[in-house]
């Protein structure tokens, strides 16, 4: 893979070429004041806000479709319900983009579900994420269709993990060897935050698949020292 690419961040493919594996990427761990590491965030990628700021982040439909209300409504729940609930995020908007308009701006498409960066450095970027709501073309399982609704959440809350820093889990250097999926994805310098976390909404490796969209107690941790505690 080249470098500065579009980083595609499918859920559960494995790349059969060679791969950048995490031994080729430069990691930093923070020791913070409790002798605790959380989470594992791309390096600089946090949305930064001001001292006092409400720590706001907008979402908008590229292609607002009347069809897919349900499922748009979805993702704006399941976001609300993990990523804003368990912080000081507010995520507003969930209309139609505009020309130009901030924040993460989604693409509804029947592709495999990606970001076009990471963090912060999507801001603004036309179609910076790729929804499916439909999996004909793409689907994650073969039973995809009898479980639409939970693909939709746990894809929609692995995603914008990504959109918000978060790195795939089992990219670490520390990661189990019975974690057969780790792979590299020419990714930017990660920083370790926390233990490894078999449990993780970011980690391919997890049993459940993107734990079904419900963060685990690291997962909160580490969303918690990037971005605070809910007000």
């Amino acid at each position: 893979m080249k470098k500065n690419t579009t980083v595609i961040l499918t859920l559960f493919f494995i790349l059969t070429a060679e791969s950048i594996f995490a031994e080729d990427l430069v990691f930093e761990k923070i020791p913070l004041s409790n002798g605790v590491d959380f989470s594992y965030l791309v390096k600089d990628s946090e949305w930064r806000f001001s001292e006092g700021e409400e720590k706001i982040i907008f979402v908008c439909w590229e292609n607002h479709q009347d069809k897919f209300s349900d499922e748009m409504n979805l993702v704006k729940q399941s976001i609300e319900n993990t990523w804003q609930k368990e912080s000081a995020l507010v995520f507003k908007g969930w209309q139609k983009c505009r020309t130009v308009n901030e924040g993460i701006r989604i693409l509804i498409e029947d592709s495999g579900p990606r970001v076009q960066a990471f963090g912060k450095r999507i801001d603004r970027e036309p179609n910076g994420m790729i929804l499916n709501f439909t999996f004909n073309n793409w689907r994650p399982d073969h039973d995809v269709h009898s479980y639409r609704n939970k693909y939709i959440k746990a894809i929609a809350v692995h995603e914008f993990g990504h959109a918000l820093g978060f790195a795939h889990e089992q990219n670490r250097p520390d990661t189990p060897c019975e974690c057969s999926q780790r792979h590299g994805q020419d990714q930017p310098d990660e920083t370790i935050l926390t233990p490894y976390d078999p449990d993780s909404v970011m980690n391919y490796c997890n049993k459940k698949y993107a734990n079904w969209g419900e963060l685990s107690e690291l997962d909160i941790k580490g969303l918690h020292k990037v971005y605070g505690a809910p007000n």
